[in-house]
């Protein structure tokens, strides 16, 4: 074998290995932050959401997850594994109606934010929530307010074509057209492109970092019942 033959599969074997590092050393930094982040957590939020799902089902209310938890699961048919809330959207028509289900419900906590709703279960020792982000008209689009940074998160009117889908062992509605939508929030490469991030609410986490999506799951199984966040 060559010299040259040698030093390139050296130097490839330094790249996978420094990329490695890369990765794991970042998630370490995380530790950093002060929210517990494990896949009991997961467990507990596809529970929320189904939860959710019921409640809406059974009162006639409609909806569709939203933002990363779309990205989720239109690119794996499950929650981020590295996400720690999800999203959600209804119409303004049904708000107060949410709202009184939402206060009503005995294994619910919620309380109201600039966007809508932010609810999770009463039970201290489930972890994860939901936010819910109510939609108002505006001419051919439903936007939400009061949320600044995510001003490409809206849909167009016709868009609000709703369809069940899987995601994690349950059911949840989705809009039927979620490319056009992942495009405009997130790029068109959102389906290759994953961002891992801090925590929300944690300004002194390190920053977000960029990998392909396609080694997401090995991070995945790597961080499997450990605690990603300290």
């Amino acid at each position: 074998m060559s010299k040259l033959k040698i030093f390139t599969i050296i130097f490839i074997v330094f790249l996978l290995i420094l990329m490695w590092l890369i990765v794991f050393g970042y998630a370490y930094r995380l530790q950093y932050s002060s929210v517990s982040f494990t896949y009991d957590m997961h467990n507990d939020m596809y529970d929320l959401i189904n939860h959710i799902h019921k409640l809406f089902g059974d009162n006639n209310i409609e909806y569709s997850i939203a933002a990363g938890t779309m990205l989720g699961q239109a690119r794996n048919e499950s929650i981020i594994p590295w996400d720690d809330d999800m999203d959600s959207y209804i119409r303004s028509k049904d708000s107060a109606t949410v709202e009184n289900l939402l206060k009503n419900d005995p294994l619910l906590d919620y309380n109201k934010a600039g966007f809508g709703y932010q609810t999770r279960f009463k039970q201290k020792s489930r972890k994860g929530y939901l936010d819910i982000f109510i939609m108002y008209d505006e001419g051919d689009k439903l936007i939400y307010k009061g949320h600044r940074d995510k001003t490409n998160e809206w849909l167009y009117k016709s868009e609000w074509d709703l369809i069940l889908v899987d995601f994690g062992p349950y059911k949840v509605y989705r809009i039927r057209n979620e490319k056009d939508y992942l495009d405009r929030s997130y790029g068109k490469n959102w389906e290759k492109n994953g961002k891992i991030s801090p925590p929300h609410g944690k300004a002194k986490s390190p920053g977000s970092l960029l990998i392909d999506t396609k080694w997401s799951k090995y991070y995945t199984n790597y961080f499997r019942g450990k605690k990603l966040y300290e």
